[in-house]
């Protein structure tokens, strides 16, 4: 999302199944993604955000039962087994990330950490073995 001319905020949500260190990663390609597309070379990051979210469910109970008969002349012997399944409880992270950034055509001289763009993008799609635009 455009906040200003040079200034973007863009994020990640990920599922249960993404860890936090890729969402960091994956909302770093948006805002490089972000800056190039908008036609600047650099950014910075003027704030980060980690809006996770977590929570937990529990899978539903179940239960199976067998049994065997033997009779023996007059007698009958009955044993039986019953097995119980789920209700585990499953807990879960959804992480987020999110930036504002603040884009410059030429490098800037600046305290803050400037990243180049394409190179960035270049470097994670191929640690994550994503295709280029």
């Amino acid at each position: 999302m455009r906040l200003q001319d040079d200034i973007f905020q863009v994020s990640f949500d990920g599922n249960g199944y993404t860890d936090r260190a890729e969402a960091g990663d994956f909302a770093l390609l948006r805002a490089a993604d972000t800056t190039i597309e908008n036609g600047y070379r650099y950014f910075v990051v003027l704030d980060e955000r980690d809006l996770s979210r977590s929570g937990s469910f529990t899978t539903p109970m179940s239960s199976q039962t067998r049994g065997a008969a033997q009779v023996r002349g007059n007698q009958l012997r009955y044993s039986e087994t019953t097995q119980y399944h789920g209700g585990d409880t499953i807990n879960f992270v959804l992480p987020n990330k999110t930036y504002m950034i603040r884009a410059f055509k030429e490098k800037p001289s600046t305290e803050n950490m400037v990243f180049n763009a394409q190179d960035l993008s270049e470097n994670l799609r191929k640690k994550y073995d994503i295709k280029s635009k």
